[in-house]
């Protein structure tokens, strides 16, 4: 069975366009998945009926954090498809294309990590398309122990 998960930006537009049902996005690196990520997902996908990921390319993680992530991006896209909370995956290029897809998809539900709020990584534009969501969730991580950033560090 072929898993079609994996999916560009104009087929979830599409999609978000004509579907009646709650959309929830969130956008991430997901590097090393572990458990924390798996919690965070599945308290997410809790928060409406289709969850739509948006995957930080190589390129934009280079360029936000200065750094490529341990796999890369076609990898961790992979491993996200395999979860059975998470209906769709893109992957985000830029920081312009992560704006605008929640611009454009309109999430009912936008989940963001407690660390996305800091206002170093919080820039004006991204509160702005806060303001525009039905509904902001900001979601603590379950436990920092099954974190990538934990693990890397041990």
């Amino acid at each position: 069975m072929k898993n079609n998960k994996l999916r560009n930006f104009s087929f979830l537009e599409a999609l978000a366009a004509k579907c009646r049902e709650r959309i929830v996005m969130t956008t991430g690196v997901f590097d090393l998945l572990s458990t924390a990520h798996a919690d965070y997902l599945e308290r997410a996908k809790e928060m409406g009926d289709i969850l739509i990921v948006g995957l930080h390319s190589d390129t934009l993680v280079q360029k936000r954090k200065g750094y490529l992530p341990k796999r890369d991006q076609q990898k961790r896209a992979k491993l996200l498809t395999f979860l059975s909370d998470v209906d769709y995956v893109f992957i985000i290029d830029s920081q312009d294309e992560l704006y605008n897809s929640i611009w454009k998809i309109r999430p009912s539900t936008l989940v963001v990590s407690v660390t996305t709020t800091d206002e170093d990584n919080c820039p004006s534009r991204m509160k702005e398309l806060f303001d525009r969501t039905t509904e902001l969730r900001i979601l603590q991580p379950m436990s920092d122990e099954h974190s990538s950033d934990y693990v890397l560090k041990k």
